[in-house]
């Protein structure tokens, strides 16, 4: 959705000092310059009405009622501003087991069935991904270990997660002030997840298949489905030249395709990734400063 307005259309119809006219465009543009539509139309917004209230409070010292009001306006913009830059993840389990939600960026949590984990990313943010850990034990200073998903050992986790783990990754604010996102299945699965963006515009991925109890007896792991490539580590599994782990298996060559595990995953959940050159169908975009509700075990 783009939004177009014209400022001086909404200035002239108002009887201010021009002092003020010049300083708002001044601001505006300042706090705006490398905002998208969007993001400026509710900046804007604020504006309208912090005219229309200090239309309704001038009296006999308007001009210190105008200092007071215009800062508290220049005050909400900022604030404003400072919200849109970055996107809002609200991360629930509703597993009968307990989850433990991890971002890389982001951190980690302990969700215990439904429990809520509310997170900011940054935009500009890319190459990011939420996934869940089973099975986990930590100490006091979240040390400890997963039996899937596990990120170094730790419970705020720094670093990707191991497989087998349901992915979903996103980039926010990219191409065109768009967010792009994904269920990815190319480190295989262990905890069905449905992601949903606030604008009903924008489309609703998810991996909800009875994946670990139909997974082929190769790829069958402790807690999990295991990905072809962690499990037989050959070029043709993990599309590339020289095999490498399912880590780097992202960075694959142009002459990646399908194969028979991957055929498994992409008929039991049709819109998430089975393996690394899958087809663009299996990515997701929406408006930039979108909220999203991920759900574990929906």
């Amino acid at each position: 959705m783009l939004f177009h307005f014209n400022i001086s259309k909404y200035l002239t119809c108002l009887n201010f000092l021009n002092f003020q006219k010049q300083t708002t465009f001044f601001f505006f543009n300042i706090f705006t310059r490398n905002e998208s539509n969007q993001k400026k139309y509710v900046i804007y917004k604020t504006y309208i009405s912090f005219i229309f209230s200090l239309n309704s409070s001038l009296n006999n010292k308007m001009a210190i009622i105008m200092k007071r009001n215009f800062s508290i306006f220049l005050f909400i913009a900022i604030t404003s501003i400072a919200a849109a830059q970055a996107g809002s993840f609200n991360i629930t389990n509703k597993c009968n087991y307990t989850v433990w939600a991890a971002a890389f960026p982001g951190g980690g949590v302990k969700l215990n069935t439904g429990e809520s984990w509310n997170m900011n990313i940054t935009n500009g943010t890319s190459n990011a991904r939420i996934w869940g850990r089973t099975n986990c034990t930590f100490d006091n200073l979240g040390l400890g270990k997963c039996q899937t998903g596990d990120c170094n050992g730790t419970l705020a986790c720094q670093t990707i997660g191991t497989p087998p783990n349901t992915i979903l990754e996103f980039s926010l604010n990219a191409y065109n002030d768009l967010d792009f996102y994904d269920v990815s299945l190319v480190q295989g699965f262990n905890i069905p997840i449905k992601l949903t963006p606030s604008f009903n515009s924008c489309g609703t991925v998810n991996c909800t298949a009875d994946i670990i109890e139909e997974c082929p007896t190769q790829l069958q792991v402790p807690g999990g489905c295991n990905n072809p490539c962690t499990t037989f580590n050959t070029p043709e599994y993990c599309c590339n030249s020289v095999a490498r782990s399912a880590v780097v298996a992202t960075n694959a060559s142009a002459t990646c395709a399908p194969t028979s595990y991957s055929k498994f995953f992409k008929e039991r959940c049709p819109y998430a990734y089975s393996y690394p050159k899958d087809d663009a169908t299996s990515t997701y975009s929406c408006m930039g400063g979108t909220t999203y509700d991920v759900v574990f075990c929906p």
